[in-house]
């Protein structure tokens, strides 16, 4: 008897985990992509490989010896801390042995956990399962999950309806009443909130605060404001933890030269828009659905950029309506969910809280000016009101249902079922901002793979390479045709014997690489030479002469080109004597 409890409990889990797979499958066209070669391969992808092959070449990812040659480089000096994903990139690395495979696999998995956690989230409100697990389908392909992909794996956000869950205990007040593995739960899922990036764990310390705000006014009880002090603590306490090696490192090495600027300002520009969140898809086949995204894509509206992203779908656009009118009281609580009304109630008000800190000129852009501008793009919080807007439709889903006769709760579930798999249909849309670059990405990719075999076949023992142009991480400036991060690209096929001169990422390496800045021919191969390099590794897209100059120059001076596929030219310095 108590095997079948059990298997009642995790069936609905393997159920929704087997359909996210089946439809990423199908979406993706996974049967017929070679995984290895990563979804993505521009941009901040080519950043979040960089430490996936860190972990993979070294056991983790805090130091990687093989980049910023002659010194090495601080990954923790970049404070894109994951150390929950990495954690369970590690577990899956035996099975996932390359960084395009490990990036990917990854990926593909936080749509499983995020699954999970919503179907999870949802049952603690005491949502029935089959409500709660198409909830969580849809919320594990929300267009956000679609158009970051892997480019922002930082950003993955599987762990996101556990802590608006307990915010929802929070501010309803009913947080005592659950059940103690419940409790234990929600606690367990503010430590892993602090071990990830810091976007959400800051966003959701706010959460609790207004969370706490709200139950007290309604409640006057003093543990809700207690809860709410233990879950912000372990909130910040993993945090403070999870930063720790970035910390250490700014002191040990310094501030890093080039690390990202952001302004108070920017809290305007990558805000979140309520006419982006309830937009359609323009390819959506239904014409008036399709014409609204169209004319709001043509309208010129300023400030387009990632906040894009924060589009919602149809059926969570629909209980973010539901909860505005809620929060305006057009709508009453008890008439929509009965004795869950306190919790649709609380649901509303931390929406409206949400909405009010993450929109174009809301409360957000005033903590960057008054606080600190370090969380700059508030529309990542988009997310969360996702999450809001599921649990209130299926709040109200619940309450139609135990008023109505056996025969009707079938017809009402059919019709949820269909407005699900149209939203899901409009939401899926999306995928076509990753599709789209991968016939190119994967040729790209492909060409860098065969062109660094080769590389490793003149150099079996490794080799310390200096690369050219010199750029600095994030390379801000653009160097002629290169990508911001092509230099980056060679380590993700190497041993852990190769080494790079890319980035320019500390102050040591930043001196270093001014002293032999503007150095040509003979200087610039015995400068190389006494920093240890044996090779020189030329982007001629970034020269505006296809560095013909500087290639004749150092020809000239004994180097000897031994690989050229038209785009990188690979000259080794190891034979020669540095004179002009």
């Amino acid at each position: 008897m108590l095997k079948l409890r059990k298997a009642a409990v995790i069936a609905p889990y393997l159920i929704q985990g087997l359909f996210i797979i089946l439809l990423a499958d199908f979406a993706f066209g996974l049967s017929d992509y070679d995984l290895r070669v990563p979804f993505s391969y521009i941009g901040d992808t080519v950043i979040q490989l960089m430490y996936v092959q860190g972990l993979l070449l070294n056991g983790w990812t805090w130091t990687i010896p093989q980049l910023s040659a002659p010194f090495e480089m601080s990954g923790a000096a970049f404070p894109l801390m994951t150390s929950l994903d990495w954690s369970i990139m590690k577990l899956l690395s035996p099975f996932a042995p390359t960084p395009g495979l490990l990036l990917n696999v990854f990926w593909l998995a936080t749509l499983v956990l995020s699954g999970w956690s919503t179907l999870l989230a949802l049952r603690i409100l005491d949502i029935q399962w089959w409500v709660a697990g198409v909830a969580g389908i849809l919320y594990a392909f929300l267009p956000y999950a679609l158009f970051r992909n892997v480019a922002h794996l930082n950003l993955v956000y599987y762990l996101v309806p556990l802590a608006a869950a307990l915010a929802i205990s929070i501010a309803s007040g009913q947080h005592a009443d659950l059940a103690k593995w419940k409790k234990n739960l929600l606690y367990a899922s503010c430590i892993a909130l602090g071990f990830n990036y810091i976007y959400f764990s800051f966003f959701s310390v706010g959460l609790f605060a207004f969370a706490a705000l709200y139950g007290w006014i309604n409640h006057r009880s003093t543990h809700i404001i207690r809860v709410a002090l233990v879950c912000s603590a372990l909130v910040v306490g993993a945090t403070a933890l999870n930063l720790t090696p970035t910390f250490y490192s700014w002191h040990q090495q310094g501030y890093p030269p080039e690390m990202i600027v952001k302004s108070p300002a920017e809290a305007e520009v990558y805000a979140a828009k309520i006419r982006r969140m309830l937009s359609p898809h323009q390819d959506n086949r239904v014409d008036v659905l399709a014409n609204w995204a169209r004319a709001d894509i043509t309208a010129g509206y300023p400030n387009e950029n990632e906040n894009l992203s924060a589009r919602l779908g149809l059926m969570a656009g629909l209980g973010f309506v539901l909860l505005i009118l809620v929060s305006l009281r057009i709508v009453d609580t008890t008439r929509l969910a009965g004795t869950h009304a306190d919790q649709l109630g609380a649901i509303a008000a931390l929406t409206l809280f949400t909405l009010l800190m993450i929109t174009v000129g809301g409360f957000g852009a005033l903590f960057n000016l008054a606080v600190s501008e370090q969380i700059r793009a508030y529309n990542r919080f988009s997310v969360i009101i996702a999450f809001f807007s599921f649990a209130a439709l299926s709040l109200v889903l619940q309450q139609y249902r135990a008023k109505r006769s056996a025969r009707a709760n079938i017809g009402l579930l059919v019709v949820f079922t269909l407005l699900a798999g149209f939203s899901l249909y409009d939401q899926l849309l999306d995928r076509a901002s990753m599709l789209d670059r991968q016939a190119g990405d994967t040729q790209e990719y492909l060409a860098e793979q065969r062109i660094m075999s080769e590389f490793s076949s003149l150099y079996p023992n490794g080799v310390a390479t200096l690369q050219l142009p010199l750029t600095g991480f994030p390379s801000l400036s653009m160097h002629g045709q290169m990508q911001s991060y092509d230099h980056l690209r060679p380590f993700l096929f190497a041993d852990r014997n190769m080494r790079w001169s890319w980035p320019s990422f500390s102050n040591a390496h930043r001196e270093w690489q001014n002293r032999i800045a503007g150095l040509t021919g003979g200087e610039l191969i015995a400068a190389a030479s006494t920093s240890g390099f044996g090779v020189i590794w030329i982007n001629r897209s970034g020269y505006e002469d296809r560095a013909q100059e500087l290639i004749e120059g150092l020809v000239r001076a004994g180097a000897v080109i031994v690989l050229d596929d038209g785009r990188h030219l690979i000259l080794d310095i190891g034979q020669t004597t540095g004179s002009s």
